[in-house]
């Protein structure tokens, strides 16, 4: 499977979850919302752990983790958390975010609460993205200086922020459609597929 073809998976399992959620599974903004921040802890820490292993499986020798890369990117994370909510508190003002955590992990699809398929769902799927990586950095590394060169790229991070703040602010002064807001969301995903760990 050539690099492409796996940009292209990786892209469409990174889109279809929210739009299965929202058009065949009665998800609402706000749910797919919830699932975004849940799902981007995920990736926040799993970005940090695959360089890592990267090193670990060229160098043959266990790898530190990079305490300053996880505060970093938990940081960042953690704003993101906040801009989310505000929109939420926005488009959704009478909303209360404990019980819509409640509803959201407590919501049953054929009588099994979501929050107990979920959780291991997205660590499983994490984890073989982590190994799917690993072994394509690897083989596509040339030189041993790439490895040196190697770290955890936060401008995805940078970016999803800033869509949130542009999203915040226009639904501030335009109350957008549901389905505009959802697209902003799929651009997000999409703007994080196509960056590089």
């Amino acid at each position: 499977m050539n690099k492409r073809t796996t940009f292209i998976i990786q892209l469409i399992g990174e889109l279809a979850i929210p739009l299965l959620g929202y058009f065949f599974w009665d998800w609402s903004l706000l749910f797919i919302l919830l699932f975004y921040l849940i799902e981007n802890l995920f990736f926040s820490y799993f970005r940090i752990e695959t360089i890592r292993e990267i090193k670990k499986t060229i160098l043959k020798t266990e790898q530190k983790r990079e305490f300053q890369d996880l505060v970093k990117s938990f940081s960042l994370w953690l704003i993101e958390c906040v801009l989310v909510h505000l929109f939420i508190m926005l488009i959704y003002p009478n909303q209360s975010f404990t019980t819509e955590w409640i509803n959201f992990f407590m919501y049953q699809d054929l009588g099994i609460p979501q929050g107990i398929v979920l959780l291991p769902l997205l660590y499983f799927t994490s984890k073989m993205k982590k190994k799917q990586d690993v072994i394509l950095t690897i083989r596509n590394m040339k030189s041993v200086d790439e490895l040196i060169q190697l770290k955890v790229n936060f401008k995805q991070s940078w970016v999803s922020i800033a869509i949130w703040g542009v999203i915040i602010g226009m639904n501030y002064f335009v109350s957008l459609h549901e389905l505009i807001n959802l697209s902003f969301v799929l651009l997000i995903l999409i703007a994080r597929g196509l960056q590089k760990d």
